[in-house]
């Protein structure tokens, strides 16, 4: 086992390699997703994010592009007008305590894992079940 490392110092960066087929992978599926239809109605592009919700769910029977639209359109409309009624928001926003304490129970969780030693204890488990 340690003289083929010996003999091939840098095998080790196959792994590191095929991360970039992943990547490239994922490029493609990035460039044929349409764009958000949510994100489009927001900034006022309404033929394309029909388009783009057409693109996404128009092929199912009895779905109504139209209504569906006219609902993601006042949901848009009434979250620019609760956000204008605030004042800007911005990243300084986070650090009010009502919304910091909202981001501290979403990432919590996802950090107590790694305190915890879940990466640890995964990363052992091909020896364990040798």
């Amino acid at each position: 086992m340690f003289s083929d490392f010996q003999t091939t110092p840098y095998k080790y960066l196959n792994g590191i390699y095929s991360q970039f087929a992943l990547f490239g992978l994922f490029a493609i599926v990035v460039i044929a997703v349409p764009e958000s239809p949510a994100w489009l109605c927001d900034r006022g592009r309404h033929e394309e994010a029909k388009k783009a919700l057409d693109r996404l769910v128009g092929k199912v029977e009895g779905y109504d592009i139209d209504h569906e639209y006219t609902v993601l359109r006042q949901q848009t409309e009434s979250s620019r007008d609760l956000t204008q009624s605030h004042g800007k928001s911005d990243w300084a926003a986070l650090f009010r305590w009502i919304n910091f304490k909202r981001c501290l129970a979403a990432t919590l969780p996802f950090s107590y894992q790694n305190f915890v030693g879940t990466p640890l204890v995964f990363g052992q488990t091909t020896y364990f079940f040798q």
